[in-house]
C-alpha cells in the first residue's frame, strides 16, 4: 500500500469538513496555524507524527480511517452497540418491546432497500 502526503491531507480535509470545522478551528484545536493545516491538506507540508496524532484525536479518527481511508468496521460496530445500549438503558419494558419491534421493521426495510439498489 502506498500512501502519499497528498492522500493523508485529503483525508484530513474530508474528515474536518464532515465535522463542520474550519481550518482555523482545527488549527486552534491542535495548536498550529491555519496556514499549516492548509499546507498539510494540500500535501505541501509533511506533518510531524505528534501533529498527526493530535489531528486524529481532534477529528475522532482511527489510524485506519486516516491512513487507509476506511473505517474499522469491527471497532465501529462495538462502539455503535455500546451507544445503542446506552440509549436503551433507561427504557421501561414496554418501551423496549416497542423499540425492538421498530428496529426489526427498520432492519427489514433497510435490507430490502439495499437489495433493490444492488440490482
Amino acid at each position: 500500500m502506498k500512501i502519499t502526503y497528498y492522500d493523508l491531507g485529503r483525508r484530513i480535509k474530508t474528515a474536518r469538513k464532515e465535522k463542520g470545522l474550519t481550518q482555523a478551528k482545527l488549527a486552534e484545536m491542535v495548536g498550529v496555524g491555519n496556514t499549516h493545516i492548509s499546507h498539510i491538506e494540500t500535501g505541501k507540508t509533511i506533518p510531524s507524527f505528534e501533529l498527526v496524532v493530535n489531528v486524529m484525536s481532534a477529528l475522532d479518527l482511527t489510524p485506519n480511517e486516516l491512513i487507509r481511508g476506511y473505517v474499522d468496521n469491527e471497532n465501529t460496530n462495538i462502539l455503535l452497540q455500546k451507544e445503542l445500549a446506552g440509549i436503551l438503558e433507561d427504557c421501561s419494558a414496554s418501551e423496549l418491546k416497542f423499540l425492538s419491534g421498530c428496529l426489526v421493521t427498520l432492519k427489514a426495510l433497510l435490507r430490502g432497500y439495499e437489495t433493490e439498489r444492488a440490482q
